[in-house]
């Protein structure tokens, strides 16, 4: 292996400063094993310890791009003792890259009632959290912008129905008053009619409603709210994580979301799960794009096929429930292990559905005290299935 790391214009400038901010020694290789960068970590351990890794390394890094994935493997070096060594290849923009992280066994103890918060760990929920309010400030200046020109748009409609509606008392003395005549009034009337003027208005009108709805339900997803846990209306929620997915440009364009037989259940009407509802929103849009992103999927893969989705919330003891099931594919073993870890290790993908599945199980997990689980169910599609804590175990809410 190549000991002197190469320049390639490629690498993206994004992951040297999570590498940077790994706690671990850290490097990364192009797709022939030839070293493209180390972290200030790996730059602390001395030049024949590299040279020994890097050698040690050779072999393995080449079994991993012919082979798998992702590997781990307990190195020996002399004088050190045991490093575990994770190694991975990454892809961006068609050029694959090796990663590979190095843990010596000798990590220093912990005192009693303290949590490591790793350097890593600070980067990686940085990322997100910008990535989460990147998303938000784009909506939410999405939302005014649209919101000025609807406000004309829905009055102009409002003075054009009054105006063109000949029984109303200002608008049939305004005629008169500029000189039509009654049998004009009339035959004016009829043209109206005939030309469905007033149910043309009326579907424009009903149209800027909906879209005024849905500039709200942005506004309210972009607004920055406490990170704090509270009681919430799911069934809501969930309503409106709906009509905003009507809005993505994946699903609209790719998934065809708007057009999927969505069939949604709540027993009670009300159900309600304590959670931080920023967090919930982010997740459940998740969700509701990758079973869609499932179905469009199957709709190329299966003959007459016809896609359904559902959504069934109730209660099951102290936990409110949130099930989404598809008859699409079934998840993927790497799905249903990336919700089990529950941990931000595919934050250095740039797989877009990886990233999405992982971050949403981790804010569910760590942040929520939620279950998320994915399985195969008895239509051969996906299962999603939320749990969230009830408030004492209950909700005065409930019926």
């Amino acid at each position: 292996m190549q000991h002197t790391p190469v320049e390639i214009d490629a690498f993206p400038e994004a992951w040297r400063s999570l590498a940077d901010a790994n706690a671990s020694p850290l490097i990364f290789t192009d797709e022939k094993g030839h070293l493209l960068y180390g972290n200030p970590s790996w730059q602390a351990w001395s030049h024949d310890l590299r040279t020994t890794l890097l050698d040690v390394s050779a072999k393995l890094l080449q079994h991993e791009f012919s082979q798998t994935r992702s590997i781990l493997e307990n190195l020996t070096i002399p004088n050190l003792g045991a490093i575990a060594c994770t190694c991975e290849w990454l892809e961006d923009r068609g050029k694959r890259f090796g990663m590979l992280r190095f843990e010596p066994e000798n990590q220093p103890v912990l005192e009693p009632g303290k949590v490591a918060i790793d350097r890593e760990m600070a980067a990686r929920w940085a990322l997100l959290s910008a990535r989460m309010n990147s998303v938000a400030d784009v909506a939410a200046g999405l939302a005014h912008e649209i919101n000025n020109p609807l406000g004309g748009l829905l009055q102009t409609v409002q003075l054009l129905s009054r105006n063109l509606t000949i029984d109303h008392e200002r608008t049939h003395a305004q005629l008169e008053k500029i000189g039509f005549a009654e049998d004009e009034i009339t035959k004016l009337a009829k043209y109206i009619e005939e030309r469905q003027l007033l149910y043309f208005l009326q579907i424009i009108g009903e149209s800027g409603e909906r879209a005024r709805a849905m500039v709200s339900y942005m506004v309210e997803f972009s607004r920055q709210r406490p990170a704090e846990h509270h009681e919430v209306d799911l069934v809501t929620l969930v309503k409106r994580c709906i009509e905003l997915a009507k809005l993505d440009t994946d699903m609209r364009k790719i998934y065809q979301f708007a057009r999927l037989p969505l069939d949604m259940t709540a027993d009670p009407t009300y159900i309600g799960g304590v959670c931080i509802e920023q967090q919930a929103k982010y997740v459940f849009l998740r969700s509701l794009k990758r079973h869609a992103a499932g179905l469009h999927a199957a709709t190329q893969e299966k003959d007459a096929f016809f896609p359904e989705l559902r959504l069934d919330l109730s209660y099951r003891d102290d936990r409110a429930v949130i099930v989404f099931s598809d008859n699409g594919l079934p998840p993927t073993p790497e799905d249903i292990r990336l919700v089990e870890d529950g941990s931000l290790d595919a934050v250095w993908s740039t797989d877009e559905s990886r990233f999405d599945l992982a971050v949403s199980s981790f804010l569910w997990q760590s942040f929520n005290h939620g279950g998320y689980t994915l399985s195969e169910n008895e239509r051969g599609g996906c299962t999603t299935e939320l749990t969230l804590p009830r408030k004492n175990g209950q909700s005065a809410h409930v019926g």
